[in-house]
């Protein structure tokens, strides 16, 4: 795909783009299965959600670190081209 003119004078434009991309690829890779395999947890908003001081839970502790390693991981590996099948490393 060749480059706009507007991309050509300012290629953070292009950079914004795939922020987004990456962004949502995550969401749609990491965050979503996991809301889904602890929705139970995360719906729980008078529990389990919460521990007695008013923090959020060892369990929902949990989830938001994996959620922070997942994108240190992803935003660690070394940059990928679409052409190999994988967006890891990209766009962070």
């Amino acid at each position: 795909m060749a480059a706009t003119t507007a991309e050509t004078q300012n290629p953070t434009l292009v950079d914004v783009d795939e922020l987004k991309i990456g962004l949502a690829s995550f969401i749609d890779q990491v965050v979503i299965p996991l809301e889904d395999a602890n929705a139970e947890l995360l719906g729980d908003h008078r529990g389990a959600f919460y521990d007695e001081r008013g923090g959020y839970s060892a369990d929902v502790v949990a989830l938001i670190r994996k959620v922070r390693q997942a994108a240190t991981i992803r935003c660690s590996a070394p940059p990928t081209s679409a052409a190999e099948g994988s967006d890891a490393g990209r766009n962070c």
